[in-house]
């Protein structure tokens, strides 16, 4: 799932709940996120992100990416 925030946005990824900060993996690119663990998963996003203001946080059964825009306008959409 996804929600537009202003000036960020915010996708969550559902994992197993035994999933330690170890078992994740993630890139963050101008226009993609990438996943390699703790499965492959490549997202073509809608517009550009600042990559120094991307981050991810891992919670209970989920990682949390939070992705900051590079032009704070809203998106019709996540991906391409």
């Amino acid at each position: 799932t996804w929600k537009d925030e202003g000036e960020e946005l915010e996708v969550v990824f559902q994992v197993p709940s035994s999933t330690g900060k170890k078992d994740v993996k993630i890139e963050f690119r101008r226009q993609e996120i990438r996943m390699l663990k703790p499965e492959a998963k490549t997202l073509k996003l809608y517009k550009a992100v600042d990559i120094d203001g991307c981050s991810w946080t891992l919670g209970s059964g989920q990682i949390v990416v939070t992705l900051e825009k590079c032009a704070a306008e809203p998106w019709p959409q996540l991906l391409k």
